[in-house]
């Protein structure tokens, strides 16, 4: 179609007249108007030269809570539990762009893709009184790997310390230890997986029948 205006433009500017000033005039214009058909006619076919694509951007986020009045579990042994979110952090954004064509491109387009990360950290609580450890996780129902995602398991003892994360949120004064509560800290979580939502988490949670000393253990 560019071909088509240019030497349709070209053909203009030669039936504008035989003298030298005119040809001059016209070759000018009918460059300039060829030039520009032709740009317009580029991008009406291929797009913009410069395009940015956004992917789907939050504007708010629900972050589920603990219900006030609900009993901590006591378990004894091997059971898969939901846990419940005890605190958590706002939601952080990251945004990544991805630039495909430009130069090396037959067409000269050059695309920008931004896309928006989301993550999320939080802590759940597990059960009451110290545990030995938790083994699998399951998150919506699918078995959740752990190898690439930063998190921590406090046992629930008496003297457990904050947890780093929600010490550098609320500061130290106003860090909860949660001690006698066993919970899990997820830093960072990567919500892409999920619909970027928080899913919903079960936890394979072991806890002795005795104690280190042989002594049986008793619900606190």
């Amino acid at each position: 179609m560019a071909q088509l205006i240019l030497t349709a433009a070209s053909t203009a500017a030669r039936a504008v007249g035989q003298s030298g000033l005119g040809q001059a005039l016209a070759s000018s214009a009918a460059s300039t108007i060829a030039n520009f058909a032709a740009s317009t006619a580029t991008s009406l076919i291929f797009g913009p030269r410069k395009r940015r694509v956004e992917g789907p951007r939050l504007e708010s986020f629900q972050v589920q809570a603990s219900t006030e009045g609900a009993p901590i579990l006591r378990i004894f042994g091997r059971a898969r539990i939901a846990g419940q979110v005890i605190w958590a952090a706002r939601f952080k954004e990251t945004i990544s762009e991805e630039v495909e064509g430009g130069k090396a491109n037959r067409t000269g387009t050059q695309t920008t893709t931004v896309s928006y990360i989301y993550s999320i950290s939080l802590a759940i609580a597990l059960c009451e009184g110290e545990i030995g450890r938790v083994g699998r996780v399951w998150a919506d129902g699918k078995p959740l790997d752990l190898t690439s995602i930063n998190f921590r398991v406090y046992q629930g003892t008496s003297g457990q310390t904050p947890d780093p994360v929600i010490e550098a949120v609320e500061g130290s004064e106003n860090a909860p230890a949660f001690r006698d509560t066993a919970y899990i800290v997820f830093e960072d979580l990567e919500l892409t997986a999920f619909g970027n939502r928080i899913p919903q988490f079960s936890f394979e949670v072991e806890r002795p029948l005795q104690a280190d000393d042989g002594s049986a253990l008793k619900p606190r």
